[in-house]
């Protein structure tokens, strides 16, 4: 359990991160399907989509699950789990990609996104766009899995203390 509990963390770290990464939407129809358009284009050359898809594509909290509850699960039980965890992960990137051009909105302008777009075409936007994939998977996920680790008796020892009141 105490796997599980460290790897939902990550999991959690890890949307944290994307949603930094990520974030939308204007009443007018036109600029708002404009700025989308803009937006989406941002979220792909940046490869923020790439790294919201490889999140969620991240299998960790289901194999976490297998290694806690396998034994326990027939194989018929693992393909059901792993369908509805694809739906629910599925749901999520969607109902995400609903809500970013309204976060984005609130700090980019559609120049400012036209802008970033033009960065992130040059030799040092698409460097910086698969550096900070890399960084986040090679770098600051074991870093935040040590950490979490780190803190996570102190916890432990103050929730159980917390329930026993």
């Amino acid at each position: 359990m105490k796997k599980c509990k460290i790897l939902s963390a990550v999991c959690l770290f890890r949307a944290f991160v994307c949603a930094v990464l990520f974030a939308g939407l204007s009443a007018n129809a036109l600029v708002a399907d404009e700025y989308q358009d803009a937006l989406m284009r941002f979220l792909n050359i940046s490869q923020a989509n790439a790294a919201l898809n490889q999140m969620l594509n991240d299998k960790q909290a289901l194999n976490a699950l297998y290694a806690e509850y396998g034994n326990k699960l027939s194989k018929a039980q693992k393909t059901q789990i792993a369908q509805a965890y694809n739906e629910y992960m599925s749901g999520a990137y969607n109902d995400m990609l609903a809500v970013l051009p309204n976060i984005y909105k609130k700090y980019l302008s559609l120049s400012d996104l036209e802008e970033l777009i033009k960065f992130y075409q040059t030799p040092l936007g698409r460097k910086l766009a698969k550096m900070q994939v890399a960084m986040v998977n090679e770098d600051l996920t074991p870093l935040m899995i040590q950490i979490l680790q780190k803190h996570l008796p102190i916890f432990q020892q103050k929730f159980q203390a917390i329930l026993q009141q």
